[in-house]
């Protein structure tokens, strides 16, 4: 008689956990709020003890939900005479040492936020660069909990030099602060990270998207070996109840995250929480999911359906399945993929519908997914035997433990919970094993060495028959359906897609606070450019601004613009002279990291459709010449961007305008 032992993997913590940052902070992943998704820089005292009062009040703060982080822009332009930080008296007028108190008064802690930089990232504060002891003596003075690090307007140092120095500084201060790093992922944290903070982040920032939720996901769990008790994968904070999503999407959001073992930071207006979005937030069961004192980061074992799996402690496991598609799924895998032994009966429960399954599993698991939907469950085992020991849970689990574990990403979960029967793994069952060990393995190199543009086209083709029959049986083999595609460019021209707006290759278009007289314009690739693709739209940005400069974009002056060419439209070229001219005041060159391109501008006197005028020729340029996913006009940083990176061994390039 005999259990299914999670002695490896409570070993592997104890023996991660000596290598940690020594505050005694982060045995769980965090819980708590984050300013900085919903209210940017709007941000005051008021709202800030708004938050904390809606935690209490709405029993969040019962959950685990305790921490309360103001993120950028608290703080004055300058230090005071004696170079310390002050709480910019505007917004803060009672000073972060008295919202702290509030904070603490109502069984929460209070978080703010720096930057391992000159400035913080919005330019608006000091950054704590060469103030680092300084600045950890007044935090802690202040009663902070939590610091958040950002990354931003650098000396051009690595961060692995730069936040060691907060560490020690924050070790001196005499009060245990739980030390987040916000280094973007750059310079991969998760490798070098644990001995420095409780968390870093994994990934640029999230957008209140399904698309960012999703590859956030995915690059988050590409370092699931490296999270474990006292130092956590941070692929950001939630977005859930932000909007933008579908409840469906916020449940897969939010499934993800937890299995995932992710700082649990709400983005959202706590104030004004819907039922729907406090029904996600406040699911205790797969909270616990994320709470689980294992600590083990979930892993993909299955890409199409995706899969997560991840061991829990008490002889439990959680799995997740998630429809990332547009279209209904249904799934069936094999309980043997999760490590279980053959004919092993498995009790398992939904964590969003709150019921256990009436019938036991044996075998087989199934699930029938709408688009972007999941199920979520925790497996939960009580394995009888004859074996002298009980069954292992390999490869599955004890490489969770052991290795950390294989990629996921996923649309549609649900949580179960298992108890199961049976007999030891047979000497078969142990090849099966192994062969879908190698399988998952083919299948993990193929989603992270896959272009994301060939994914992009794999998917158009589903519902794209013109697109189907380009590709043929290129399908999967990225250089031949690249040059499949070029060949039907070529032949084709314009034709090769037929219209602009609902196309699959139609790039999306957002603004975030563009302000047209000093904002960047930001265009995301599906990789990383060529030089011909930095030319060309290098040149189409320079020919846009050629004409700003010359009084092109005056609407002033648009007497042609609703008349008929065949009917030798008169031009009153007195009235048009007599118009005062406009101009494109000023431009950077134009700038790609990897996937990233920006442009500085100032439109001047110019009038607004000249944002139409360059929408309308990077729209044929990408149909025609070059994929771009989308464009933004706005935002103080988008993707991986980092600032004074300028090396062309890190993918930097520029077109000199």
């Amino acid at each position: 008689m005999g259990k299914v032992s999670n002695t490896k993997f409570h070993h592997h913590s104890e023996r991660l956990r000596r290598n940690l940052l020594a505050n005694g902070l982060g045995k769980s992943p965090p819980m708590g709020w984050n300013s900085w998704n919903h209210f940017w820089c709007d941000i005051n005292e008021d709202i800030v003890k708004a938050a904390a009062d809606a935690l209490v009040s709405s029993g969040l703060s019962k959950l685990g939900y305790e921490y309360v982080n103001i993120d950028d822009c608290w703080g004055e332009q300058v230090r005071d005479e004696n170079g310390n930080l002050q709480a910019k008296n505007a917004t803060f007028p009672s000073g972060i040492k008295a919202l702290a108190d509030y904070v603490h008064s109502k069984g929460l802690k209070l978080g703010i936020y720096s930057s391992a930089g000159y400035y913080t990232c919005s330019k608006q504060m000091p950054g704590s660069l060469g103030y680092e002891e300084q600045d950890a003596k007044t935090f802690a003075l202040w009663g902070v909990d939590y610091l958040k690090y950002d990354n931003c307007y650098t000396d051009g140092s690595k961060p692995m030099d730069r936040y060691p120095i907060m560490t020690r500084a924050l070790m001196k201060a005499g009060r245990p602060i739980y030390y987040s790093l916000c280094e973007w992922g750059d310079m991969h944290p998760a490798l070098w990270g644990f001995q420095v903070g409780n968390s870093w982040r994994t990934t640029g920032d999230i957008t209140d998207t399904f698309e960012s939720v999703m590859s956030r996901a995915d690059a988050n769990e590409v370092y699931a070996d490296y999270a474990r008790p006292g130092g956590w994968n941070d692929p950001d904070m939630l977005e859930v109840g932000n909007g933008g999503m579908t409840k469906d999407e916020y449940i897969i959001h939010f499934s993800l995250w937890a299995i995932s073992k992710a700082p649990l930071l709400l983005g959202c207006d706590v104030r004004n929480l819907t039922k729907d979005t406090m029904d996600i937030i406040g699911n205790k069961e797969v909270i616990a999911i994320n709470q689980d004192p294992l600590g083990v980061q979930a892993k993909k074992v299955r890409t199409d359906v995706e899969i997560w799996t991840a061991p829990l402690s008490g002889y439990r496991f959680a799995v997740l399945i998630v429809n990332r598609d547009q279209w209904p799924a249904n799934v069936t895998t094999h309980l043997e993929d999760f490590g279980i032994p053959p004919k092993t009966s498995v009790t398992a429960r939904d964590l969003w519908e709150h019921k256990t399954l009436e019938t036991p599993l044996v075998g087989n698991l199934s699930a029938n997914l709408d688009p972007h939907t999941c199920k979520i469950k925790s497996e939960c085992f009580s394995v009888i035997t004859t074996a002298k020991k009980g069954p292992r849970l390999q490869p599955i689990h004890a490489a969770a433990s052991e290795d950390g574990g294989r990629s996921s990403s996923g649309r549609n979960k649900r949580n179960e919970v298992v108890d199961a029967k049976g007999s030891g793994t047979s000497a078969r069952g142990r090849r099966l094993l192994k062969v879908r060990e190698e399988k998952r393995r083919r299948e993990h190199d193929r989603l992270h060495n896959y272009p994301s543009w060939a994914k992009v086209l794999e998917d158009a083709c589903k519902d794209d028959e013109e697109l189907r029959a380009v590709l043929g049986d290129s399908i999967g083999n990225p250089e031949l359906m690249r040059k499949r595609v070029e060949e039907r460019v070529r032949k084709k021209g314009r034709n090769f897609n037929k219209s602009k707006t609902g196309s699959v290759l139609a790039f999306k278009v957002s603004f975030r606070e563009f302000n047209p007289l000093d904002s960047y314009i930001w265009f995301e690739l599906y990789g990383s450019p060529s030089d011909r693709d930095v030319d060309l739209i290098g040149s189409v940005i320079q020919s846009w601004y050629v004409m700003g400069r010359l009084g092109a974009f005056n609407s002033s002056n648009l007497q042609l613009a609703n008349s008929s060419i065949e009917y030798n439209p008169l031009y009153d070229a007195e009235k048009g002279f007599s118009v005062m001219p406009s101009s494109f005041h000023d431009i950077s060159d134009v700038e790609f990291q990897d996937n990233w391109g920006r442009v500085w501008v100032d439109l001047g006197t110019s009038d607004f459709f000249a944002v139409d005028v360059l929408l309308n020729c990077l729209t044929v340029l990408s149909s025609e010449y070059l994929g771009i996913q989308q464009i933004v006009f706005g935002g103080r940083r988008m993707g991986d961007w980092e600032e004074g990176m300028t090396s062309s061994e890190f993918g930097y390039k520029y077109f000199k305008i």
